[in-house]
């Protein structure tokens, strides 16, 4: 089982104080994958250039949002 949490690349170059002209060679829709099996970690993740790519991902690979 996949578990994950959306995220958006605005967030992140916030919090990491990336460049503002910063936007992730147009992938700003994010979507980390955990492991809650072990210890909770971040294992991967992943970007997407739209909802929609990300959402059929989402689905395609069975993953639950956190």
């Amino acid at each position: 089982m996949n578990y994950g949490e959306l995220e958006l690349w605005e967030n992140i170059k916030k919090d990491m104080q990336y460049p503002e002209d910063d936007n992730n060679e147009g992938l700003v829709f994010g979507l980390n994958l955990f492991d809650f099996e072990g210890e909770g970690d971040s294992i991967e993740w992943f970007w997407f250039a739209s909802e929609q790519e990300r959402d059929n991902f989402i689905k395609k690979n069975s993953v639950l949002l956190k």
